[in-house]
Order: C-alpha cells, then structure tokens, then sequence
C-alpha cells in the first residue's frame, strides 16, 4: 500500500482518508475486510515464491495489486483470486464512482512518472525529473501510460492509470491508445486533462497528443504558437488533413509539413 501514493489507485478506490488510516494502524475498518485478506494471503504467497529481503511485492509488477482494489471497491472481486487472475483482469471495466478531479490526478501523477531520470553519483541514485527520450504511449482499455526506457536503471514499468479515467476516455472515443509528444514538464497538468476528457487530438505550444491509429514512422513538424523550433510528433501520410480538420487553430497559427 506505502507505493499507493497520494492519488494512487487504492487511495482512489477506499477514499485518502482511509488510506491514511490504514497506514497509521489500530483501524481494522479503515479498509475493507475482503480486501485486507485477500492481500495478507496474496501478500504472502507472493513471499514465499519469490522470498525477498524486503518482504515487499514486485515493483515492478503493481497490475494485481490495483485490480485487487478496483475489484474489492466494485464488489466483482472474485472468490479464491490468485495474483495471476487480477493482473488478468480489465481494469477499464471496473466500476467505481464518478471523480473526474481524481482521475485527472491519478493520469497526471502517471505522466510524471515518465519524466523520471535517474543516474548513479558516487555510490548514490539521483532521480531528476527529466523530458523522456520519445513518445509517452497511453493506452486507455488497459490502463496504462508507458515511456521509453532510458536504460538500467530506469526500466520501463508502466504506470496504471485510474479505472474511472480509463474507463471514461475508453467510451468517448477511438481509436483508445494515444501517443504524447511533451515539449515542458509543466504541460503535463493540461495533457493529463486532454487524456482525461477523450481528446480526439490536440496540438498545443507545449504537447501534442496523438491518436495511434495515426500513427506510422513519417515525422510532422508543426510550427505551433509563436515561435520555433516547432514540436515533433509521429503521423502518418494522411495527418495533414487530419491537423488541418480536427485542430485548424494549430494550422492557422503555423506552417504545418511532412518530414521523410
């Protein structure tokens, strides 16, 4: 629960306060019992096949743990689940209650997570916040938001976005996968808000965020705002009327071309 965070996926599902009390112990009731057992039994198979040093769950592999809340808070947890069946559940078909805010939140936090770089200093890891080196993939059926790896010590773990966020861009448009083309850290407040509000495509001064299904490995640079170098992102041959008709602000405030 410690890597929850504050808008975590289990924060999302149970309420912050909660949460909190859950991690200050001696409220039984903080969190639901169905889910405190089947994560101390879970939590301990989990040990005993893999028999850490830390005593904690795989990293690396949080999918089980979110659907285990997400299913506990819809009341569709299965009975006897495994850790291989809730990381092979949907997670944008969990229901849970309408909190557009917090969604917002949970995508925002997770597209954060893709502008981390860490570096070894003098026998100490340093962790920066840091542009990645490519497209941040989104994919909204499976909940997730993945970046391109920067090397060992930053392995390529995606980030699991909120049920009700995916859920909601999932039903609003297609196709349901984006790619995001961030030009500041600071835009990640108003890409998070597109992802959240199924953007069918945006070009901003600062992002541009993609549809998949548009894309191919042409390159189109867009002289977006007032000044250059302009943004990169990865279209394909029939993008340029696709910019032009769905955001024809974007080409009347710049030069749109086709890179081979």
């Amino acid at each position: 629960m410690a890597r929850a965070g504050r808008p975590g996926d289990i924060a999302r599902a149970f309420g912050i306060a909660n949460l909190v009390r859950a991690h200050a112990g001696g409220d039984l009731a903080a969190l639901p019992r169905a889910f405190v057992t089947a994560a101390a039994r879970l939590g301990w198979d989990d040990w005993c096949a893999r028999r850490t040093l830390h005593f904690l769950s795989d990293t690396f592999d949080p999918a089980p743990w979110v659907a285990l809340a997400l299913a506990t808070a819809g009341g569709v947890l299965p009975s006897g689940a495994t850790l291989s069946s809730l990381a092979a559940l949907p997670l944008a078909t969990l229901s849970l209650p309408e909190n557009p805010e917090f969604d917002r939140l949970i995508v925002e936090d997770g597209l954060r997570a893709m502008c981390l770089a860490s570096a070894k200093v003098a026998g100490s890891f340093r962790t920066r916040s840091r542009l990645p080196d490519g497209a941040i993939t989104i994919d909204t059926v499976a909940c997730a938001v993945v970046a391109p790896s920067r090397g060992e010590l930053d392995p390529v773990v995606p980030a699991l976005l909120a049920a009700a966020g995916g859920r909601r861009a999932h039903g609003r448009t297609r196709p349901h996968r984006y790619e995001l083309h961030l030009g500041s850290i600071t835009a990640i407040r108003e890409a998070a808000a597109a992802i959240c509000e199924a953007s069918p495509g945006l070009a901003c001064d600062d992002f541009a965020l993609v549809p998949r299904a548009n894309l191919n490995k042409r390159s189109l640079w867009s002289g977006i705002g007032q000044s250059a170098p302009c943004r990169l992102c990865m279209l394909s041959d029939s993008d340029a009327s696709w910019i032009a008709a769905t955001m024809p602000e974007a080409s009347a405030r710049g030069p749109v071309r086709l890179c081979g």
